[in-house]
């Protein structure tokens, strides 16, 4: 007897090396360019002729206003998705083809 279309008999190699490695830069470039900002503070302060509370202020509020949005706007995102966005992209793709 034969095994259904799709069904593999025995363990399979897992390859899930290359989603590790890709979160992990993913992260690091993320966090790395967030943690950053303490470097540029003084000569960014300095060009705009603002206080260094004012900046810290700023980059504290940004911080606090993504952890607070963060779950809706991901709930958001999980909801709607890409598709609306897929869709216009292949119609207009259609167009330029036919003209």
């Amino acid at each position: 007897m034969m095994p259904a279309p799709g069904i593999v008999d025995g363990p399979q190699p897992r390859r899930f090396w290359f989603p590790v490695i890709c979160g992990a830069a993913i992260l690091t470039i993320g966090i790395g360019a967030r943690q950053s900002f303490g470097i540029f503070q003084k000569p960014i302060a300095a060009d705009r002729k603002i206080g260094r509370e004012l900046w810290s202020l700023a980059n504290a509020l940004a911080m606090l206003l993504m952890g607070a949005f963060s779950p809706f706007l991901g709930d958001i995102a999980d909801r709607f998705g890409t598709a609306p966005y897929g869709r216009h992209r292949r119609s207009s793709l259609r167009r330029r083809q036919v003209s």
